[in-house]
């Protein structure tokens, strides 16, 4: 009688790890099969980066008239707009040039260049060129 009682422990033991191995590597199958293949090819992510094809404006020319119209509010001289590149080039009527990104926000880029034009001035400075695309502004002094 105890025999079959063993028996039958080592068989519902068998069944269970039989079971188990099969439930596991099923999952398995099936968390790798939703990951690889993405049914409607979204991203479930926000990137932090801005998207390119949404931050650039669509006519060329909306974007240098929006940046112009920003320059002159803030008072600051300039000869010519150009776009080349995904970028702004501001040419001063002292010969320096601006370089914006077109990718950036322009309210945000014109704040910083008015501060500093301003500090350049105050502390004497000139410069050819103010690249303002990066992080950190590139300077190119005269």
């Amino acid at each position: 009688m105890q025999k079959k009682g063993l028996k039958n422990k080592r068989k519902l033991k068998k069944l269970l790890k039989t079971l188990g191995i099969f439930l596991g590597s099923f999952l398995i199958f099936i968390s790798g099969f939703f990951y690889f293949s993405n049914f409607d090819n979204k991203t479930y992510f926000i990137s932090p980066l801005a998207d390119v094809l949404s931050a650039k404006s669509s006519d060329n020319t909306q974007g240098i008239n929006e940046l112009e119209l920003l320059l002159e509010k803030e008072k600051i001289d300039y000869k010519e707009v150009t776009i080349k590149d995904e970028a702004f080039i501001i040419e001063l009527k002292d010969g320096s040039i601006i370089i914006l990104s077109s990718v950036k926000r322009l309210r945000d880029q014109i704040a910083s260049l008015q501060f500093m034009l301003t500090r350049l001035k105050m502390e004497g400075k000139l410069f050819t060129s103010l690249d303002l695309r990066f992080d950190k502004p590139v300077i190119k002094e005269k």
